[in-house]
């Protein structure tokens, strides 16, 4: 590894624990270089199996919710829609969102939908309605009004800050 200079990432490796049981565990490894760039040390972390799949529980629970996110939410997406396909109550599924991600299922929703605005608004000929209604917003208004909640400025602004910086 020194020689290459390459890290080796997610080995897993049997190690035997402090008990004498032996115990799957999930290594990196990755080189360290001085500042001519040359590798010249390896630096490594160490986590249980077991530890990192509790981890990625929560994760692991509601990548399918997450996933169908990504793909519909400029039509629209429901709680209950959400709930069904992860098998939880609306109530569970919102609980178990703000212990994963810190926010409601909502939340998590209409933060894509800015992001995805902001991006939108980035190309010259984007009109600001029309990315309204492509992000699944019933009019400009409320559009201007979530945007400016989580931007701090209206999209119009935005997006002349976007073209000063670009130009």
């Amino acid at each position: 590894m020194i020689s290459t200079g390459q890290p080796k990432l997610n080995i897993m490796e049997l190690f035997f624990t402090q008990q004498g049981i032996p115990d799957w565990f999930v290594t990196n490894k990755l080189p360290l270089f001085n500042r001519e760039g040359q590798p010249i040390g390896i630096m490594g972390s160490v986590q249980s199996y077991e530890g990192r799949k509790q981890v990625m529980q929560p994760y692991l629970q509601l990548d399918k919710a997450v996933n169908y996110i990504r793909q519909h939410f400029r039509t629209g997406v429901t709680i209950s829609e959400l709930a069904e396909l992860v098998h939880l109550s609306p109530r569970q599924l919102h609980r178990k969102f703000v212990e994963t991600f810190g926010s409601s299922p909502q939340a998590f929703i209409m933060k894509l939908r800015i992001q995805a605005a902001c991006e939108a608004l980035q190309h010259e000929d984007r009109q600001i309605s029309e990315v309204a209604m492509e992000m699944g917003f019933c009019d400009q208004s409320s559009f201007t009004q979530q945007f400016q909640k989580h931007v701090g400025l209206t999209p119009m602004r935005y997006q002349r800050q976007f073209r000063l910086r670009a130009g």
